[in-house]
């Protein structure tokens, strides 16, 4: 007898804390946490080593700059209301990236898969530029962004910025602490 209260009361305890565990899930904390209301963190990198990475790679590291970062522009895209940096595109201009790489290194020129990618990174070039210009509008930040830089040398103008952008809006600096 005393063994089946001891089973039903273990029973009895596995019950409250998966009940405990569901209320907790939906439990909102009443008070921030430290920090929390900082905004959106893009990583922060070296422009000399986004440089470096570029010519290391022949290319191919635009486009995976983007898909490093793509996260964090559609995080501030879903506050602003912009339009999101699409995925399917960024992997299509690293895929074409890496054929006109391959191209190139077999002696032959990238030619029209060179173009397509070069389209491809621009719109999303330009899609985080406006993102980033809402961002910082809605935090009352002014953020002034030339066209032509981004057009031209967007990853490492772009890059430039979100190492300025994380200074002046107060947000936590992200540690480049790997590679990419």
């Amino acid at each position: 007898m005393a063994n089946k209260k001891r089973i039903s009361a273990d029973k009895t305890k596995k019950r409250v804390k998966k009940a405990d565990k569901r209320t907790a899930k939906k439990a909102v904390p009443a008070v921030k946490a430290a920090g929390q209301n900082r905004g959106v963190a893009i990583k922060k990198t070296p422009v000399l080593l986004v440089i470096l990475f570029q010519l290391i790679t022949l290319g191919i590291y635009y486009p995976i700059w983007f898909l490093r970062r793509m996260n964090s522009f559609n995080k501030m895209a879903k506050i602003t209301g912009e339009e999101q940096i699409s995925k399917a595109e960024l992997v299509s201009a690293l895929v074409l990236e890496i054929l006109s790489a391959i191209a190139v290194i077999l002696g032959s020129h990238g030619g029209i898969l060179t173009l397509i990618t070069f389209i491809l990174l621009t719109i999303q070039a330009f899609r985080s530029r406006r993102i980033m210009i809402s961002y910082q509008k809605k935090r009352k930040i002014k953020l002034v962004m030339s066209g032509l830089a981004v057009f031209f040398i967007s990853p490492y103008y772009l890059q430039f910025k979100i190492n300025r952008m994380n200074l002046k809006s107060g947000t936590r600096r992200v540690k480049n602490t790997h590679t990419g």
